[in-house]
């Protein structure tokens, strides 16, 4: 979980001899479980003391927003099962406040500050680089960061998820504008965030002869790359179909890890929430950097060719497509002539990963969130006006003034962390 590059990871160093294995500059979560970052794994917990075993069979949870297998879907994993719902006990003067903290904002939000600085965000596989270390072209690593609304976001969470990693949820005031998958992780506006994507793209955008303005664009609004119509169907399927799933049972505030890549589609499969997205022949792309010939050999084999015949047309690939909003399966072969319809897309919206791990003993003060540049948009989160503007202004915060803890480590980050109610646990 920590990635490749994450300095205690044991793996990393052991290579293999004959045959070495490609280590990765980036980390696809950031949140690893270590005895330096995670006060579980100090406190001596293994991952099966959470995660209990029946059987050979592993929960992962009842809770997810990936297509991780999961053994045991129905067993919960959570905090709760040591900490319980009121967690907060040694404080007699601030723990009523807290806990009732608990019921709207998973533990998780506090107590992950951030995540690993190399935590990938974006990342192009249209574009490859050609990587001097490890002798062979890899995806070029658009934009890293472990930050707090860059490369982490917050979401109203009720353990449902869309296939393509989206976190399902709504404000407990049911506001039909809380509509992330049209707000919140479909655009970047930060102009911190585009100016350094901005920076680490000039030299494929150099390399390859792209139009700056036009990639921007596109990493700025996922949604600019679809047609009026799409964006219109988009829109109902969200109400018709989605927002049943987001009101469901009791939501909470998670943070997720943030994603989106750009690969190749099949825009003869195109539906309001993406396309299909075709593989690579991962030996050409890896040893010539020619992305769209390795498309093409991976789709000249056998078992991708009977993708677009009509057995698996009629048995799986209608239905599959159903879930992007595309009523069947167009079974034109692309490498027939006249069938290549095949072009670079970013994914029209961010994955958004749980993260539950990387957890600190010290949580996140009160003024981090309540005040007008908090890391939690309220607005964004559902909330009314007159709301948001009471949530950043609390009278009570001045009987929350903690005093200061020494600082803790969060590889290679030094935060002057307080000690409120909050991080008692």
């Amino acid at each position: 979980m920590g990635g490749d590059t994450y300095a205690y990871n044991a793996s990393a160093q052991a290579l293999g001899t004959q045959n070495q294995r490609l280590l990765h500059s980036t980390a696809k979560r950031g949140n690893p479980f270590s005895v330096h970052d995670d006060v579980h794994a100090r406190a001596g917990l293994v991952c099966l003391d959470c995660h209990r075993p029946q059987g050979h069979k592993i929960p992962r949870g009842n809770k997810g927003t990936d297509l991780v297998a999961n053994d045991l879907p129905g067993v919960k994993v959570e905090c709760e099962m040591c900490h319980t719902s009121a967690p907060h006990v040694r404080n007699r003067r601030t723990r009523a406040a807290l806990n009732g903290h608990a019921d709207y904002i998973a533990c998780e939000t506090c107590h992950i500050a951030r995540l690993l600085p190399f935590n990938n965000v974006l990342k192009d596989w249209v574009h490859p680089i050609w990587n001097e270390e490890e002798g062979m072209y890899v995806p070029k690593a658009v934009y890293s960061s472990g930050d707090p609304n860059r490369g982490l976001t917050y979401l109203w969470f009720n353990g449902n998820g869309t296939f393509l990693a989206n976190a399902l949820g709504a404000n407990p005031n049911r506001n039909p504008d809380y509509n992330p998958l049209m707000r919140q992780i479909v655009m970047i506006q930060d102009p911190v965030v585009l100016g350094e994507i901005a920076a680490n793209t000039r030299d494929i955008r150099t390399r390859y002869g792209l139009d700056s303005a036009a990639y921007m664009a596109r990493i700025a609004n996922a949604l600019s790359q679809l047609s009026p119509d799409m964006l219109s169907r988009r829109r109902e399927m969200i109400e018709r179909n989605l927002r049943v799933r987001m009101n469901e049972g009791k939501s909470r505030i998670y943070p997720f890890k943030l994603f989106n890549a750009m690969m190749f589609e099949d825009l003869n499969n195109e539906g309001p929430f993406g396309a299909m997205i075709l593989p690579f022949d991962y030996r050409t792309y890896f040893e010539t950097g020619d992305a769209e010939n390795a498309v093409k050999v991976a789709v000249a084999n056998p078992i991708v060719k009977r993708m677009y015949e009509t057995p698996f047309k009629l048995y799986m690939m209608d239905e599959f497509m159903a879930y992007f909003g595309v009523g069947k399966w167009t079974a034109r072969y692309p490498l027939d002539a006249g069938n290549w319809n095949v072009q670079p897309r970013w994914m029209r919206q961010m994955g958004t990963l749980m993260v539950n791990h990387g957890i600190q003993p010290v949580g996140r003060q009160c003024a981090e969130c309540h005040n007008r540049n908090g890391i939690l948009d309220f607005a964004a989160l559902g909330y009314t006006a007159d709301r948001v503007r009471a949530l950043q202004n609390l009278p009570e915060l001045s009987y929350f003034q903690p005093p200061l803890r020494p600082s803790h480590r969060q590889e290679g980050v030094e935060i002057e962390a307080e000690a409120t109610d909050a991080s008692e646990r």
